[in-house]
């Protein structure tokens, strides 16, 4: 499964000793150590930029190619996008107050390149996780029922997913389960149909083909992404806290249980918002995923 011919790259090791440090970090800063706090507020950001430089590697080893080392555009794209759709999740969360940060930094200019690269890094995080997974080819014999697709449907589910997308700005944070949800569900009703409409990279064609394999990929990405995501926040000295959080007796680090499984939805918005995004970028790196 894996190419004997190819090594890791030298940058998947550096990304596994940054994620290292990192941690060691914490552990010293549990002991009361003060350079070690002041290495914690970046723990964050060395512990995503260590993960991206090493699933890179392990990418590139077993196809041949990954996203830093000679897909440097897709990788540029996939940044910007998940920087700009990690701000649009804190707009929303400005309205529905799911999550709050503590320990900020005092210097603006440390606050602001620890949030630009961890917001970043953060959706890029999952889809390479995605991708390595795709790589492991663990699904490729899976077959389900095909679906069909009925284009009546998918414009209904267009305006569905545009109303959903704006409900949580109407509703008190108070009213519903969880806002977020509206968000991530309106995201993939939106962007999902458009993209099947268009003979963009659809998980619907997928299923009108009886193949579920990126779907299962994309759901275990989603687990991995939040656990590791929680994880690291959990020791972290910088870090975001639930205060509203449902099923608070049941948590998974800071998470609710029930707040963890909204990763999968997050997950499958933004893959669909990715792949609307690659309709209007001609970029023969991409076609190679």
């Amino acid at each position: 499964m894996i190419a004997n011919n190819l090594k890791l790259k030298p940058y998947g090791w550096y990304g596994l000793c940054l994620i290292c440090f990192a941690e060691a970090a914490i552990v010293l800063h549990q002991m009361g150590s003060e350079i070690a706090h002041a290495i914690c507020i970046w723990a964050i950001p060395l512990c995503m930029a260590g993960y991206l430089m090493f699933m890179d590697s392990l990418v590139y080893k077993i196809k041949g190619h990954s996203l830093i080392y000679n897909r440097r555009k897709e990788f540029c794209l996939q940044l910007l996008l998940s920087l700009i759709f990690s701000i649009i999740l804190e707009i929303y969360n400005f309205q529905l107050k799911d999550w709050q940060y503590i320990g900020l930094p005092d210097s603006r200019m440390m606050l602001f390149i620890g949030i630009s690269v961890t917001f970043a890094a953060t959706m890029t995080f999952m889809m390479l996780t995605f991708e390595f997974l795709e790589a492991l080819r663990l699904f490729d014999r899976f077959k389900v029922p095909k679906l069909k697709v009925d284009r009546r449907i998918l414009y209904a589910a267009i305006v569905s997913g545009a109303f959903l997308l704006a409900l949580p700005f109407f509703i008190g944070k108070d009213v519903v389960i969880d806002g977020f949800l509206y968000m991530f569900a309106g995201s993939f009703l939106f962007f999902e149909p458009i993209v099947y409409l268009r003979n963009g990279d659809s998980l619907l064609k997928d299923l009108e083909k009886g193949k579920p394999g990126r779907l299962y990929n994309l759901f275990i990405a989603s687990l991995i992404w939040g656990f590791l995501c929680e994880f690291w926040n959990y020791w972290a000295t910088v870090k975001w806290i639930y205060p509203a959080s449902f099923s608070p007796e049941i948590k998974l680090f800071e998470i609710s249980l029930f707040g963890f499984f909204g990763y999968a939805p997050l997950a499958l918005g933004y893959f669909s918002l990715y792949n609307f995004c690659k309709l209007f970028i001609k970029n023969k790196e991409m076609d190679v995923v």
